[in-house]
């Protein structure tokens, strides 16, 4: 059984929906129904985690099948290279 969260309702049954996708799929490793179930329900918890929590962010992108972009240093701005 799920624990109890905090989180929002909606967040607590994608959760509870990933369990049982996950605890599902190795008696039906074949069915197309279950793994586009599972890639749907990793994409909007991708979705939800995107900005609040890289780390959920990434386990669940790895889970539905897709890359996360890698960051280069040239990307990114230090403050004290920031031109005004």
């Amino acid at each position: 059984m799920p624990k109890p969260s905090s989180a929002s309702p909606q967040t607590a049954n994608m959760s509870f929906a990933a369990e049982l996708i996950e605890s599902a799929q190795p008696k039906f490793p074949a069915s197309d129904s279950l793994k586009r179930a599972k890639r749907f329900i990793y994409l909007k918890l991708m979705e939800k985690n995107q900005n609040t929590d890289p780390f959920k962010f990434i386990i669940c992108s790895n889970k539905a099948g897709e890359q996360t972009p890698q960051m280069n240093a040239a990307q990114t701005k230090s403050p004290a290279t920031v031109t005004r």
